[in-house]
């Protein structure tokens, strides 16, 4: 599944109460809008847990990073949780830099 030209999602499975996202390419200023709004509508209230895997993504800007923070916010706000499976090493210098690895819980 896409969100046009310029989104970063490339897939999506559903298991009861949990939904898994895979992100590719960037996740950037102009990309981020519109992954926060196909999130919104995968978002059920059944779903408990969300899983984003970043494996295949290939930049992470600090527009990229806000949606991922509001993200976590919103869904730990509701009781939810939300885990990233790691990116590459550029991506996750980004949340090495501004301190966000230790506010996400990466998966293995």
């Amino acid at each position: 599944m896409s969100i046009g030209p310029c989104g970063p999602v490339v897939g999506v499975e559903r298991e009861p109460n949990t939904i898994r996202l895979k992100l590719a390419g960037e996740l950037d200023l102009a990309s981020a809008p519109a992954f926060e709004h196909q999130l919104e509508d995968l978002l059920g209230e059944d779903i408990r847990r969300v899983t984003i895997d970043l494996r295949d993504l290939e930049f992470l800007d600090s527009a990229g990073l806000r949606a991922l923070l509001v993200t976590h916010r919103r869904l730990t706000e509701s009781g939810r949780e939300l885990r990233l499976g790691p990116g590459p090493p550029a991506v996750q210098r980004l949340f090495e830099l501004t301190g966000s690895d230790r506010i996400f819980r990466f998966t293995e």
